[in-house]
């Protein structure tokens, strides 16, 4: 794309997220997959992690992170965890 250019999804006003996954490709995306795809997921260019864990926590709702010190055995145990604590 030649500088300066905008490409579709920019051009409507989406960004496009072009930084590596975190910790990598296969597990970010297993990971995202295990919490329940799209459907529950929360992005920002503006919040941080802990921001959003705070908000989470004062509204009482479940809130997990995948970041470069994601695992899928310590991840599948804090859903466990937190299926016991945010059970209604």
């Amino acid at each position: 794309m030649k500088k300066g250019r905008k490409n579709h999804a920019q051009a409507a006003g989406r960004h496009c997220v072009q930084a590596p996954p975190k910790p990598d490709l296969a597990t970010g995306a297993e990971a995202w997959i295990l919490t329940g795809g799209a459907h529950h997921t929360a992005f920002s260019y503006d919040l941080s992690e802990e921001q959003m864990g705070d908000w989470a926590a004062a509204m009482g709702i479940e809130a997990v992170c995948i970041d470069k010190d994601t695992t899928i055995r310590n991840f599948k145990n804090e859903l466990r965890w937190n299926e016991s604590a945010f059970r209604k």
